[in-house]
């Protein structure tokens, strides 16, 4: 069945009523949803620090440290300078120190 021209321009004319109101639709969606957003958007400017250190994540190596054993235990020290130091120390002062480390580590005040 063939359409008259009439019927041709009205199903032309519903067709772009349906797709102006989909865009309009559409457009009042994505300006929701940037409102939406822009409520819980927080400026880092506007952070105090330690907001900003919880956001904060640190990954750690195990070449990052150095590893010491004394009496039995494994002691981790990542500070550069205190490793160093306790390198050139003989063995037996440096068990006496690392055993201190821990002790200080594992000991609540």
């Amino acid at each position: 069945m063939e359409l008259s021209s009439s019927q041709k321009e009205t199903v032309c004319h519903q067709f772009d009523n349906f797709c102006k109101r989909l865009l309009k639709n559409e457009a009042r969606d994505c300006l929701r949803e940037k409102n939406r957003r822009q409520k819980a958007e927080v400026l880092f400017s506007e952070m105090t620090q330690q907001e900003i250190d919880g956001l904060m994540a640190m990954d750690k190596y195990y070449f990052d440290s150095h590893k010491f054993m004394a009496c039995g235990f494994e002691i981790e020290v990542e500070n550069d300078l205190l490793a160093e130091a306790l390198l050139t120390l003989t063995e037996q002062n440096r068990d006496i120190y690392c055993l201190h480390i821990l002790k200080v580590c594992l000991i609540p005040k």
